[in-house]
């Protein structure tokens, strides 16, 4: 194996490791988010979190 294909398949591993994303992680991001479509400083951070869950993540009606 050459060490450049070494480096390749490390490269590699690393990247697929980045994958696994832990709930609190997920959580900051959806947080995140919302944030940053809903940007008003005047609205409260619980009401735009709120607000980004109800026009963007619905619940499934079956």
């Amino acid at each position: 194996m050459s060490a450049a294909s070494g480096a390749a398949s490390k490269a590699g591993r690393r990247a697929g490791e980045d994958e696994d994303v832990m709930y609190p992680e997920f959580e900051e991001a959806l947080i995140a988010i919302a944030c940053h479509k809903f940007a008003d400083p005047y609205i409260s951070l619980e009401s735009r979190v709120e607000k980004f869950f109800s026009v963007y993540i619905r619940e499934r009606k079956e």
